[in-house]
């Protein structure tokens, strides 16, 4: 997906629930979430969410904060550019 390709968010959490989807179905269980001059990126299971416009960055960097306060993904390691899915993300993503 890129900026130009995909619809605007309706909301924050219903963007976090569509990034935890297809993190779950990653078959490594990982995400990138970086930024650049060219706005705001996470990308998970070959999709990558992307927007420079300065509202739609903020909601998609808010969704991914949304997941790591929730305890659905956690930093592997430093410079915190890649995450792994948690138990908790994974039974978050099926429902449970």
């Amino acid at each position: 997906m890129s900026h130009n390709s995909m619809p605007a968010p309706t909301s924050v959490d219903s963007l976090a629930r569509e990034i935890l989807r297809e993190a779950s179905r990653d078959s490594h269980g990982t995400l990138t979430s970086t930024s650049s001059h060219d706005g705001y990126e996470v990308a998970t299971n070959n999709k990558q969410w992307t927007w420079q416009e300065p509202r739609y960055a903020a909601m998609l960097k808010a969704a991914f904060e949304v997941l790591e306060r929730k305890g659905y993904v956690q930093a592997d390691g430093a410079p915190r550019t890649v995450f792994s899915m948690t138990n908790v993300g994974y039974e978050a993503a099926d429902g449970h």
